[in-house]
This record gives structure tokens, sequence and C-alpha cells, in this order.
């Protein structure tokens, strides 16, 4: 029994919850599947059975499910009611509707979509993708890593899983200089970006009939999806700016949310938080893990989240997460608040 569910049974969260808990919880996903054995990208997907289980567990802990819209609308009024959970999806792959809508009209949960619009175009660099598909194709790969030769075996849907992992981690250290290896492994000539597009991603016409849906709201997620701390002033914030633009233009939407790609400290922080500011967003969106708190009225572009679903589905997870408890027994016990 992992730590999350040890917590969650004996109750301890409960304490925790108090102090720890927060306004509530933005959860974060990417790709929905039936099974695990659909990706290599374990980490970065969920199932739809586990999306449906974890919801109904979060209502059973009087956990509230809101829009972005009313996130910011709490965190401004310092709400003192209910906790709430906020569900969004980066990327905007079709499965987030195909798989994920559905259990969610059916309970009545909106979402939020954060769309990466050289997808629906289908010029978008999906070196990630293609990384997967190169180990689905492949029972063995060697690949150079820092002057180091190192050896996968891809023997099976584990063995492919490992692989992936260990060689996104490698390349997410700069990912603009890294992401090369994957071509190395398998040539663009082989399979391209446009085909992985039009294969994973939303169309503009399927984006446009998703607007009409009263339970999503479509996000933005720059125009490429680069890491933007590793981008010039100009070019990040143009990132920024033109999504929303491109957005409004073809969709007709305010588009007045925004995740950061990657979200991690190294690809983005101070300097993007204040672009997203300057482009007029309401929220913007980090992958920090940590609650909302009050104090967030003044980080609103600097908002953290939990990854829901993941390697190990758990419905004890989001509940340890909304609780606060993980954050209690940690480093960040004195101040539980992430803006930075």
């Amino acid at each position: 029994m992992n730590r999350a569910a040890i917590v969650h049974r004996s109750g301890l969260h409960r304490l925790f919850r108090p102090i720890y808990g927060g306004l509530g919880t933005i959860f974060m996903m990417h790709r929905v599947v039936t099974a695990k054995c659909d990706s290599a990208a374990v980490d970065l997907t969920i199932t739809a059975d586990f999306l449906e289980r974890a919801i109904i567990a979060m209502r059973a802990a009087d956990i509230d499910f809101v829009s972005m819209d009313e996130v910011k609308n709490r965190i401004v009024q310092g709400y003192r009611g209910r906790r709430f959970a906020a569900l969004t999806f980066d990327d905007g792959y079709r499965d987030s509707v195909a798989l994920a809508l559905p259990v969610l009209q059916r309970l009545g949960v909106p979402t939020t979509i954060y769309v990466t619009t050289a997808a629906p175009d289908r010029t978008l660099d999906v070196w990630w993708l293609r990384l997967e598909e190169a180990l689905r194709r492949r029972h063995a790969v060697s690949v150079d890593i820092d002057g180091v030769t190192q050896h996968f075996s891809l023997a099976n849907v584990d063995e492919k899983a490992t692989a992936y992992r260990r060689l996104v981690t490698w390349i997410h250290d700069e990912i603009e200089r890294n992401k090369a290896l994957v071509d190395e492994i398998l040539r663009p000539s082989l399979i391209s970006d446009e085909a992985l597009c039009e294969a994973y991603f939303l169309g503009w016409d399927e984006l446009r009939k998703l607007t009409a849906n009263p339970l999503a709201t479509i996000g933005a997620h720059t125009v490429n999806h680069h890491p933007l701390a590793e981008l010039n002033e100009d070019r990040a914030l143009a990132e920024m700016v033109d999504v929303r633009r491109r957005l409004t233009r073809e969709l007709g939407i305010a588009a007045d949310h925004f995740a950061y790609p990657f979200g991690s400290s190294k690809a983005c922080g101070p300097r993007e938080f204040e672009f997203a500011a300057r482009a007029g967003y309401s929220t913007a969106v980090t992958t920090r893990k940590g609650n909302i708190f009050p104090r967030h009225a003044d980080h609103l572009t600097a908002l953290p989240r939990y990854i829901l679903g993941g390697s190990r589905e758990s419905v004890s997870d989001p509940i340890v997460s909304v609780s606060g408890a993980s954050i209690g027994v940690g480093r960040r016990w004195r101040d539980p608040v992430v803006t930075a």
C-alpha cells in the first residue's frame, strides 16, 4: 500500500486539511486512455475509468467541481466555503473530448482545455509523440546521452514506459537542444508531425464545436509549445499574446486562462508570470505542486497544480492532494503557498 493510501485510510489527511488544504486544488491532465498500456507516456495519461472514480471520491469528500472562472472568483473573494477542485487538460488532445468529456458531462463537471494553436494548424513539433512512436516500433534502442551510449530494451510495455520516462527526463533538461535526439531514433521522414497532429489533436472545427459546450472552457497554451524560459523576451511574449489572439479570432472566445508549457521552474518563472498578466490573462497555471490559498490573489498568473492520474491511479492520491497532507509532511510545511 502506498503512503497516500495509508494516510487516506487512516483519516490522517483530515488533520492537515484546515492548515494545508487551502481553498482547493487545480488538477492537471494530458492524454486520456482506455487502458494504461495504450501509451508509453504513462506519467501523463489518465484512464477514463479512473477519472470517473476520482470525481466520485472527491465529491464524497465534499469537494465542489468548478471552472477556472470560478477558481479566480473564489481566490479574489476569499471564499471560505467548501473546497474546490478544477479539472484542466493541457495541449488539446482529441481524447480529452472523445474519452473524458462524456464522463464529465454525465457527472456535470466543468473543465478547461488549454490549446496550443500549432496543433490544430498541424504544424506543431510533437517530438514527444515521435519518441513514443519510435519506442513503439522498436524492440531495443541505443542512444548517445552526454557522450555516453545507453541501451534500452523495449521488449514489453513496461520497458517502453521506462525508456520513455528516462529519455523525456533527459530531454527536459534543455528541451530545445536535447529534443534532436528523437530524430536520431525515428527520422521525421518516416512519420510526419502533421500526421501525428492529425491523429492526436483536436482540429479547428472540433474546437469550434467544443465552444458550444457549457461545461468546456478553452484556454491558451502558447502557439508552439516551447519552454518559455528558453526563449528571448520578444519571442516568449509573442507566444503568449499571439495564441490568445488566434483563439479569439478562430473561435470567438475570450481565452482568459493560460497554461505554461512544461510549467516547471526551469520552463517559466517571474518573467513569464509578468508576461501572462501583460497579455491580459485572468489566471495562468504551472506544474508546480500545491493547493490554492487566499494569498494567490496576488499571484493569479502563478497558480500550482497537481497531476491527476499518472503511473499509479489510486483515488487516495487526489483526496490526499486536496487535503494538503503531502505538503504538511514535506519540506514546505512552514509555508505551503506555492507561487514560484
